[in-house]
């Protein structure tokens, strides 16, 4: 059994400047310190914020460093954080990453990080017994050399009230904390209707960042299984060969680190809900495996002829047309008609009325404006333009972390030249601006995404059906 630690960079106390102002690498921070003192480990998994699609360079500064100057087996891990005080969400991505070393000795070292980092890893300690908690005190509180102090973390009432609490100040469907427009309203009433349905497989389809996991959410609150655990897997996130013992669980010898037996996520759900996100991602044999859970309702893990019975609910999604996937051959029909006996769309934000999205940007531009402790920004007429007929392709997410980068940047009002070329320039950044131009291509674009549903399409432009019909005449579309 290897010893793994884990633990957040510590960005306040990792770097320092030096006489000429640059950052550099504190070589008394908490990370060098812990190396220079302490590191007692098999392998060091140093865990950043950010995205591996837009790397934190003083990230990668400090993991280099460590590598070079220490000699240690370190891994960076980007854990792609949009919200770093929501705790729920950094629970919800460290949930698989500890998930993958069940079978390990792990000390996490929650010292570093910001706070609901560190209250997340006490979440998890409840729920996960092979890992254990220590953090080191800081210079000034201590004397001597640092050492690890471990922190036992009991199912008490204070701790669960805790979790309660923060679940609830999180939940993204109470008011003030998630913007239901008219749209949005219609497809959560019908999410409450199939919720009601105690035991219906439900299929959610929709773009990537259309809320397809807090629609998932809302059905196992709204449900009678409520109480139970809401366990969401990511398909597209495990490697092949250790989804199938994710899901299923694996016995004692399985495989060679099959070092105790491992539950899986469907007996983990047992009475509550399991979320298979990015369906469409797993192989025809594991296709072949949640058929038979499916029918069965019943597990056998990997390694054994045992079976167990499960009673949970499943819910799937993808942000693939999974219909063409199985014309195609790739994914089994007689499994899509199980996953998909009720099934509900997650709405794009370009088929919002445009009051809608008005109404979207306000409740961002509010809700930042606590989270950033900055006055609210205002939009310019030219940036309103500009917001408003852009198709957002990353959806409501991609609006949010718009208006987040807002925030970053400007102190009172956006004017044109904060808005990313991507936005200004959809086209690409040499495209004619002319106006006949640019509604022709508007035009087509919008045609392209309802198929050429023109009643839809002309909903949508806000214009008269004729008049969208003249102007395919006129730009010979």
């Amino acid at each position: 059994m290897r010893k793994i630690l884990i633990s957040w960079i510590a960005y306040s106390h990792d770097f320092k400047k030096n006489d000429d102002g640059k950052v550099i690498v504190n070589s008394h921070g908490t990370h060098c310190e812990f190396y220079s003192h302490i590191f007692d480990y098999d392998l060091h998994l140093l865990l950043s914020g950010s995205s591996e699609q837009n790397p934190d360079t003083k990230f990668q500064f400090l993991f280099n460093h460590l590598r070079r100057t220490y000699q240690k087996n370190t891994l960076p891990q980007y854990m792609d954080i949009k919200d770093v005080v929501s705790i729920e969400e950094i629970k919800d991505k460290l949930f698989p990453l500890l998930r993958e070393y069940i079978e390990e000795d792990v000390e996490i070292f929650v010292s570093p990080g910001t706070p609901a980092m560190q209250t997340a890893w006490y979440l998890l300690a409840m729920e996960y017994k092979n890992i254990k908690l220590f953090h080191v005190r800081p210079p000034r509180y201590r004397k001597g050399e640092p050492k690890k102090e471990y922190i036992e973390v009991k199912y008490a009432n204070l701790i669960n009230g805790l979790a309660i609490q923060e679940s609830n100040k999180r939940n993204p469907f109470e008011k003030g904390l998630f913007e239901f427009t008219a749209t949005i309203q219609k497809v959560f009433d019908l999410a409450k209707k199939i919720a009601s349905a105690n035991d219906v497989t439900t299929f959610i389809s929709g773009e990537t960042g259309t809320g397809k996991g807090v629609l998932a959410k809302y059905i196992h609150k709204q449900s009678r299984r409520s109480k139970y655990p809401f366990i969401k897997v990511d398909c597209g996130a495990i490697p092949e060969n250790l989804i199938e013992s994710h899901l299923f669980g694996h016995v004692k010898g399985a495989f060679t680190d099959a070092t105790t037996d491992f539950k899986g996520a469907f007996r983990e759900a047992h009475q509550g809900t399991i979320f298979l996100d990015e369906i469409g991602n797993i192989t025809p044999r594991l296709q072949q495996n949640l058929l038979s859970v499916l029918q069965e309702r019943e597990v056998s893990p990997v390694g054994s002829y045992e079976k167990y019975k499960v009673d949970v609910r499943v819910i799937s999604a993808t942000n693939e047309n999974l219909w063409s996937l199985v014309e195609k051959g790739s994914f089994r029909a007689d499994l899509y008609y199980r996953l998909a006996v009720a099934d509900i769309r997650a709405i794009a934000f370009r088929e919002l009325p445009t009051k809608e999205k008005e109404s979207l940007f306000t409740f961002f531009l509010e809700k930042k404006s606590r989270l950033f402790d900055k006055p609210k920004l205002r939009f310019t007429k030219e940036v309103k333009s500009c917001l408003y007929n852009y198709s957002f392709p990353g959806n409501i997410r991609e609006v949010e972390n718009i208006i987040e980068r807002f925030y970053v940047y400007c102190e009172k009002e956006i004017v044109m030249e904060d808005i990313p070329n991507k936005i200004k320039y959809p086209q690409g950044s040499i495209a004619s601006l002319s106006l006949r131009d640019m509604e022709k291509k508007h035009i087509k674009m919008v045609l392209a995404m309802y198929n050429r549903n023109l009643s839809k399409s002309s909903m949508v432009l806000e214009i008269a059906y004729n008049t969208l019909k003249k102007k395919i005449e006129k730009y010979h579309l």
